[in-house]
């Protein structure tokens, strides 16, 4: 353990040998640290996920440095299914530790197998397809589009969690307990899967309580009545009736007589009809034949209409995922800059580029925690530099009178670092030679307002046209009043030479002959803006 003031190894004392500084709570906070990966990396070797996961970001919540346990937390979300999180994690710690980092090792896996990387990406797509179905209440296609998810990634605990809800929507609760025993063979302590289980097992168990208290009613209607005679024990069914002779014989000519009435009533005008009955029964086939085939025809055109729907629907959601804006086409973009960033951090206009393409209200609504922290990482980094080159950019352009190229780059390089000064003073002045005087004098404006008492405001409130000058010019002499003769508040702009304006009389008269005042404009008026005929043009 390092002292975290001098970089000197800390002995067994509560101080540092090195410096002084007291070591106390520092200790405890790393070994508190260290506890929470050795718990973490336990869980994990028991595939306790879920509770490995909780206490690794809380031992990085302690120590943000702690490599082992970023690259086990990296390594447990690829166990589930994540991998965009698993490398968000492996690259975080690359740019902590560059050198003898075993993330490499793990990037490099990942990187140098692009089938399986196609794999991830298809996985993530029709996982997304499948909550677009479930949204759409169409659950059978969202069954289909899962079970190819898990084909192809087996480890997903997503998509059996999200499977097995859907089983239990259809009330297959068979199927649905299978699918969470496979969940639990995975991440054995996820809460969400035993919480479904739970569910599961209980509407299984009132099934087999049902069926058994089926079963006993109706093995009480089969009871029977015992009793002794004597020595001996007779049993004797509860419905059992006892008959008599007479009643035997009753009974006997009842049925007789039933029979003859039947044989009058019934058999003898059933013949009379068996003559008809070959013609009613062929036309029934006939109509029964006809209404099968306008079955199927019906069928076949509800499937057609049904394929063509789902056609569509693929369709659209395959532009919302794979298009210029989907998550999939932004994935992509991160890991481009985050190649870009390895392989080389001062290709800045690369990387910038790929970060520009993705969309900040992706960023602010539906990008994982992961995905957040792997792009600030990369845009805090270069931000400030690709600010410098497109500046530089900007300036070049500006020399070559390509002011539409200047524009674009001077306006990326003052939204990427708003306290550059001398891109928006230049801007202004590109606008101003494009003549846009209407955004330069904009312009000019937040240079004044943005950057009061320097330099380029007192440059700017010159360049400013005749409408907004007159306005201004009565505040502009209070405060060069104030100053002392001779004073100039340093900066570090660099602007363009400016050009006095020149304002034409409008009530033409005879001129008189003036001394023009060495610092005053001889038509407004009005003092000239302070100009240093040393100070370069471009950066």
């Amino acid at each position: 353990m390092k002292c975290y003031n001098c970089g000197c190894n800390l002995s067994e004392k509560n101080f540092c040998t090195g410096c002084g500084v007291d070591v106390t709570l520092y200790k405890k906070i790393i070994y508190m640290s260290n506890r929470y990966y050795n718990d973490g990396l336990e869980k994990a070797n028991v595939r306790d996920l879920s509770g490995a996961i909780i206490s690794l970001k809380q031992s990085l919540k302690l120590n943000k440095n702690n490599m082992n346990a970023r690259n086990l937390l990296g390594l447990v979300y690829y166990e589930t299914g994540e991998a965009v999180a698993a490398l968000g994690e492996w690259v975080i710690s690359k740019n902590l530790k560059n050198n003898k980092n075993i993330a490499d090792d793990y990037i490099r896996m990942v990187q140098s197998n692009p089938t399986k990387l196609d794999a991830m990406n298809q996985t993530i797509k029709k996982y997304n397809q499948a909550l677009a179905y479930c949204y759409q209440d169409s659950l059978d296609l969202a069954v289909i589009q899962l079970k190819k998810v898990l084909s192809i990634n087996p480890n997903l605990v997503k998509g059996y969690q999200l499977l097995a809800l859907l089983y239990i929507q259809a009330e297959e609760w068979g199927r649905a307990e299978r699918t969470l025993n496979r969940a639990l063979k995975i991440d054995s302590s996820n809460t969400l899967t035993l919480k479904y289980l739970k569910e599961t097992e209980k509407m299984l168990n009132k099934q087999e309580d049902s069926s058994n208290s089926s079963k006993k009613k109706k093995a009480a209607k089969e009871e029977v009545i015992t009793y002794q005679s004597g020595n001996e024990t007779i049993i004797q069914p509860i419905n059992t009736k006892k008959t008599g002779g007479l009643s035997t014989v009753a009974n006997i000519m009842i049925g007789l007589i039933v029979g003859a009435l039947m044989g009058v009533f019934l058999i003898v005008p059933a013949m009379n009809k068996a003559d008809n009955s070959d013609v009613n029964k062929n036309f029934t086939e006939l109509s029964d034949q006809l209404a099968a085939k306008n079955a199927a025809v019906s069928e076949l055109e509800q499937r057609v209409q049904a394929l063509e729907d789902e056609k569509t629907a693929l369709q659209e959601e395959m532009e919302a995922v794979t298009g210029s804006e989907g998550v999939l086409k932004t994935s992509d973009y991160l890991l481009q800059a985050g190649n870009a960033y390895i392989e080389d951090k001062s290709k800045v206009i690369e990387i910038m580029d790929y970060l520009g393409n993705i969309d900040k209200a992706y960023l602010e609504s539906g990008a994982s925690e992961p995905f957040k922290s792997l792009y600030e990482t990369i845009y805090n980094d270069i931000s400030k530099k690709a600010a410098k080159e497109y500046y530089n950019a900007g300036m070049t352009a500006s020399k070559e009178d390509d002011y539409a190229t200047a524009i674009t780059e001077l306006t990326k390089a003052w939204e990427l670092d708003e306290t550059n000064v001398d891109a928006l003073y230049n801007l202004a002045h590109a606008y101003r030679n494009s003549n846009n005087t209407t955004k330069a004098d904009e312009l000019y404006k937040q240079v004044i307002e943005l950057f009061p008492n320097t330099r380029n405001a007192r440059n700017a409130q010159g360049y400013l046209s005749d409408s907004n000058n007159e306005a201004q010019a009565e505040a502009a002499n209070e405060e060069n009043g104030d100053e002392e003769e001779g004073e100039d508040i340093p900066d570090n702009s660099n602007p363009v030479v400016p050009q006095a304006p020149v304002i034409p009389d409008p009530t033409p008269a005879v001129p008189e002959i003036t001394i023009p005042t060495p610092g005053i404009d001889p038509i407004t008026g009005l003092p000239l803006p302070a100009v240093d005929p040393n100070a370069p043009l471009g950066p």
